[in-house]
């Protein structure tokens, strides 16, 4: 499934990044969202079109036309 804001408040695991441009994935890979990463979204903020989310501990920003760039699974949590 695409990350988007339905996810809010899951854990999701990501499984593929469908960008063509290098720098894009130099930068997400550098933030640690990469193939395997496990990522919290924590919000949608509907003016700006941008999920909010927290990875290794941070919080960025991710604009929605790029997370439909990002394939990813939701993590069960017991």
């Amino acid at each position: 499934m695409v990350l988007s804001n339905k996810l809010v408040n899951k854990k999701v695991v990501i499984n593929k990044l469908s960008f063509n441009d290098k720098q894009i994935l130099h930068k997400l890979n550098n933030v640690g969202i990469t193939p395997g990463s496990t990522i919290k979204i924590l919000d949608y903020q509907d003016s700006k079109n941008i999920v909010h989310i927290l990875s290794h501990g941070v919080q960025y920003v991710l604009r929605e036309k790029d997370c439909m760039k990002i394939d990813v699974n939701v993590v069960q949590e017991a």
